[in-house]
């Protein structure tokens, strides 16, 4: 007789365990909630749940949580834009709250793709009021890209979209909107007969060509292509190169 209730109390206790103990494999990276036999299993996004804790009917996996991607950031941006004074760019930005926010770095680039720190302006804290934001690049690119990086105080961090500002270019040539995100335009000043258009991506490789004629609102078609930064090259009679930019598909 002891030895059947010593097996059963064996029995009971392993169930115990298993309701309580839950490995990685049973659940999925990722965000959500189900039934576990007779209980009700939460769990958020990369956690290798490593155990449980119980209130009634409730199953809460533990461990090591990443942020749900739902979660809102602690900066809401209002704009960012910019313009150029001279031979210089200005950069204004403006929130309308901040929660924790340490600062901010304004990054820039000649590709789009490339971006390195160009100055850090400090933050707000936590504030729910608006607040601009302005900085001067006095060192600009022909054709400079910027976007914004803003760091909490615990070290997270978020980036802003990018923009461009184009410095005068007299070559003739001119590039508009940018960035665009369904029709871009050439503007050609110049008499130089009929125009090869060739669109390459980060790669390398040729996206998109068009032949034409020099005008002052040349269209080109960019809405089949997936966002990211482009280069665009102006070839003449005889497939000479005549001039190239680069722009930002949204």
């Amino acid at each position: 007789m002891k030895k059947l209730l010593l097996l059963a109390s064996m029995l009971l206790c392993r169930r115990l365990s298993e309701a309580q103990s839950i490995g990685s494999s049973v659940v999925a990276n990722g965000y959500g909630a189900g039934n576990a036999g007779e209980v009700y299993l939460e769990w958020s996004i990369g956690e290798p749940a490593i155990a449980t804790l119980q209130s009634g009917p409730n199953l809460l996996s533990q461990g090591f949580l990443q942020p749900d991607p739902a979660y809102a950031f602690p900066v809401k941006l209002i704009y960012f834009n910019g313009k150029t004074t001279d031979s210089n760019n200005e950069l204004h930005w403006a929130t309308s709250e901040e929660t924790n926010n340490s600062h901010f770095e304004m990054q820039k680039s000649p590709d789009g793709i490339h971006f390195q720190l160009m100055e850090s302006v400090p933050g707000s804290g936590t504030i729910y009021v608006q607040k601009t934001y302005q900085v001067i690049d006095y060192t600009p690119y022909a054709r400079t890209y910027y976007r914004l990086k803003q760091v909490d105080y615990d070290g997270t961090f978020s980036f802003s979209s990018i923009i461009f500002i184009r410095q005068a270019d007299h070559s003739g040539f001119a590039l508009y909107p940018n960035p665009a995100a369904d029709m871009l335009y050439l503007s050609v000043k110049q008499n130089v007969g009929p125009l090869h258009i060739a669109v390459f991506k980060a790669s390398g490789d040729v996206v998109l060509r068009q032949k034409c004629d020099a005008g002052d609102h040349i269209g080109v078609n960019i809405k089949p292509l997936p966002p990211g930064s482009y280069a665009v090259q102006v070839s003449g009679p005889g497939a000479v190169p005549l001039w190239s930019s680069r722009f930002v598909k949204l």
